[in-house]
């Protein structure tokens, strides 16, 4: 093709030629949690790719700890963009302070925004990578971590294409749901973590998206073959031995007076009329009314047509033990 030949092909080949599976990764010095053995692999394989110059996509389910993962693979030391959603960024603040306490992390968001060279994590959001672009491709992070990268499915808005100018040792997606309406929003995802491993966007649909749309199993078995080695997905159900059980806790709620007094109407108004009808054989429909009415009582009284409240004992006693 007269084009120099990718460095990255130099790196692989002594792998290829003698791959014995990834190897274990040693954890970080500063780590204050127990991983599970799974946890365990995916920091194996995130530090794997690291070392072969891979970007990843990492796509476990939800709730199986992509982030807990994703911290444990970060270097001191160096320099770290971390895009979320802005609903999380202060809870990636308080994971590393939980799991990595040594780090230095700043936020880089609001209307005063700067970025500090000393930080090792730097978080940010969506919103300011599209207004930041420039600034943020700019710079030469070491890792730049996409969580909740299906942000970015849409290979032709003005957020993708900030992604795609991200500049960085070790690119990493974090996404549960890589693929959620089209195929094309894998080769978005992929392009961000490992630019032209899928091609060009019209080549990966005359490739993948039209065949596999038109039911070629070769095509689908191409593409799981393809990128296979960059995409780590592990179902709950997959994980399960390793799992804690499911924890229920009942709590016990007492309503104030002014709510019982809403729930006691409620329950005077339909009794004597609901309690006719299935004398008569029927109010079934009617019986199924009254109990709705009844949990939406004693759930929040402005549930209930023509009352108004601000909150309930409910709502508070859920508050409390979150």
């Amino acid at each position: 093709l007269d084009q120099p030949r990718p460095v990255i092909v130099d790196r692989l080949k002594p792998l290829l030629e003698a791959f014995a599976g990834i190897p274990k990764a040693p954890l970080p010095d500063d780590l204050d949690a127990t991983l599970r053995e799974y946890q365990a692999r995916g920091v194996d394989w995130l530090a794997f790719l690291r070392s072969v110059g891979l970007g990843g996509v990492l796509a476990d389910d939800m709730g199986l700890g992509k982030t807990l993962q994703t911290i444990c693979s970060l270097p001191s030391g160096k320099r770290t963009l971390v895009v979320c959603p802005k609903s999380v960024v202060y809870n990636w603040q308080a994971e590393i302070a939980r799991f990595r306490p040594s780090l230095k992390v700043s936020i880089f968001h609001g209307a005063k925004r700067a970025l500090h060279d000393r930080a090792d994590v730097t978080l940010t959001t969506y919103a300011v990578l599209r207004l930041d672009q420039e600034l943020l491709s700019s710079q030469a992070w070491d890792t730049v971590v996409l969580d909740e990268a299906q942000a970015i499915k849409n290979e032709t808005s003005q957020t993708a294409r900030a992604a795609f100018e991200l500049k960085a040792d070790f690119k990493l997606a974090l996404s549960g749901t890589p693929v959620e309406n089209r195929l094309e929003e894998l080769w978005s995802v992929m392009t961000f973590a490992n630019p032209g491993l899928l091609g060009g966007r019209s080549s990966f649909a005359d490739r993948y998206v039209t065949p596999i749309a038109n039911g070629d199993r070769d095509a689908a078995a191409r593409l799981r073959a393809k990128i296979r080695p960059v995409v780590l997905r592990r179902m709950k159900r997959d994980v399960l031995p390793e799992l804690p059980p499911r924890t229920d806790a009942v709590l016990h709620v007492e309503l104030e007076d002014s709510e019982r007094v809403v729930y006691d109407a409620v329950r005077a108004a339909t009794k004597k009329e609901l309690a006719a009808k299935l004398a008569e054989g029927g109010g079934v429909l009617a019986a199924l009314e009254a109990l709705l009415r009844l949990r939406q009582a004693s759930c929040h009284a402005a549930l209930v047509p023509g009352q108004k409240a601000d909150s309930s004992s409910k709502v508070e006693a859920l508050l409390d033990a979150l």
